[in-house]
């Protein structure tokens, strides 16, 4: 499985071993849950692991392929991680809440 979390996979809770605080979530809980912990920055530097944007970050996919965030979410992409769902969910958030402002 590739991994597109913001780094090694690590218990939810506790430090990572470079110091660094571990993530509070990982690829197999519920795009619900992640989504209620990750904050707009983590999602932006989440990377994509698969197709055209394959390499990117969330916020460079947001940039340059909008369309691609909803085939994370809720298109064709069929793949195990929820970091990447859950990614795309929050960014297309922000996006939503910056055009009703």
């Amino acid at each position: 499985m590739g991994d597109v979390s913001t780094g090694s996979q690590q218990p939810v809770n506790g430090e990572a071993a470079q110091g660094k605080p571990a993530p509070r979530y990982t690829p197999d809980m519920s795009v619900e849950e992640i989504v209620s912990l990750m904050t707009l920055e983590e999602a932006g530097k989440v990377v994509v692991d698969t197709g055209v944007s394959k390499g990117q970050t969330i916020a460079e996919v947001a940039e340059r392929r909008p369309p691609s965030l909803k085939y994370y979410r809720y298109g064709g992409y069929d793949g195990p991680n929820n970091i990447l769902r859950a990614a795309a969910q929050v960014m297309l958030d922000s996006i939503e809440g910056q055009k009703a402002s």
